[in-house]
């Protein structure tokens, strides 16, 4: 049983906004005894109503805590996977594997009544209610500068605590450029102390759902490679650009001024798809950090897999949570899979350079630096 003072104490989210903290625990007491059959209008009533009194990380909250209530995510998906970390001396960054038990034993619920209708995709509203998704429910919000409309809703087997899906309310196929980045920092204002995460646009280059535009958030995540350090460093329109020493090519743009930042960001992006337009790409993160923000950018090209020795631990593409050193590992199947499991184990660090390595489209790695520089053209 969740205790709502603890709750408010800990948050601190009354006393921050100034509001009355018998107004917020209402609130919250609404919202955690709210049954698990709820209807969507009823719980966007009351996450408006906390919001009102308080802001956006407290509505992420009460809904996590809720769908925990009502076993849409459960302690097992949180904690069942095998978690596994391997520093590398020479990058000095700490790699890490899950290995996914609870998707492994994941079965699907097939639709069974007479009156389901094909969907879009997986990621559409209309999934509410859906069998296996009961108990799924949204948080729909309005962008403030942009006035898109997303929402946002759990992950069934997150990868990490606090794992949301903000999803474009309208379904348009994914999109990777300046007014995408534009979202995630209008997010971002909303939403302080997330990291956000987007997939790319193509297939086998970092993509996961190609149909219907949408970012991974998380709370407070931080992962491997937004620890890597510099190869070279650019300046420009009072942001810092530094090339990675990183598998991957990877760039990190930095700034106190969250407009500059991703303006910096887009013009690298634009100027990499423009080099091989339909197939060039990058996956990209977004993070406050003391000071300012960094996109963190991936650059990618379907032409660069997984290398074939190493698809026998993932037949599947890397998206961006695996392009940021953090790698999503199926429970190794077949007869030789308690071998494969003691080589991930074992041999984890290998693994993921070997992948990171084998995704990279820019070879050989020293070209980095002067690849970026071009595409930042006149801003440096």
């Amino acid at each position: 049983m969740i205790n709502l003072h603890q709750w408010q104490r800990e948050t601190g989210s009354a006393e921050k906004h100034g509001m009355k903290e018998t107004e917020y625990l209402a609130s919250l007491r609404n919202i955690m005894s709210a049954p698990p059959d709820s209807i969507q209008q009823s719980i966007q009533l009351m996450l408006d109503r906390l919001r009102k009194h308080s802001d956006l990380p407290a509505v992420l909250d009460s809904l996590y805590r809720w769908e925990l209530s009502a076993d849409y995510i459960t302690r097992e998906k949180l904690e069942g996977n095998e978690h596994l970390s391997f520093y590398d001396m020479d990058l000095e960054i700490e790699f890490r594997i899950q290995i996914n038990l609870s998707r492994s034993k994941y079965v699907p619920v097939p639709p069974t009544r007479e009156d389901l209708h094909p969907l879009h995709c997986g990621l559409c509203r209309e999934n509410i209610g859906r069998p296996g998704k009961e108990n799924l429910r949204i948080y729909e919000l309005t962008l403030p500068k942009s006035g898109i409309d997303y929402f946002l809703q759990l992950t069934p087997f997150p990868l990490f605590p606090y794992h949301f899906v903000l999803i474009l309310s309208d379904p348009k196929p994914m999109r990777v450029d300046g007014d995408s980045m534009g979202h995630m920092l209008e997010f971002l204002s909303l939403a302080p102390g997330y990291t956000v995460c987007s997939n790319s646009d193509v297939e086998w280059a970092g993509a996961s759902i190609l149909s219907h535009h949408h970012f991974q958030v998380f709370k407070g995540l931080t992962l491997p490679a937004m620890t890597a350090g510099s190869l070279r460093r650019f300046s420009g329109d009072s942001c810092s650009v530094d090339v990675l020493d990183y598998p991957l090519a990877a760039v990190r743009v930095r700034g106190a001024d969250g407009e500059k930042v991703k303006r910096t960001a887009s013009v690298i992006v634009r100027s990499w798809k423009a080099l091989d337009p339909g197939r060039n790409t990058a996956n990209l993160i977004l993070s406050e950090e003391p000071g300012g923000f960094s996109f963190h950018l991936f650059l990618r090209n379907p032409d660069y897999r997984i290398p074939g020795k190493l698809v026998k631990f993932k037949q599947e593409g890397l998206g961006i949570i695996e392009a940021a050193g953090a790698g999503m590992l199926p429970l190794p199947s077949g007869t030789d899979c308690d071998s494969l499991l003691e080589e991930i184990r074992g041999n984890g660090k290998n693994i993921m350079l070997g992948m990171l390595s084998g995704i990279n489209p820019v070879r050989p790695k020293e070209s980095l630096p002067e690849l970026v520089r071009k595409l930042l053209g006149g801003t440096v």
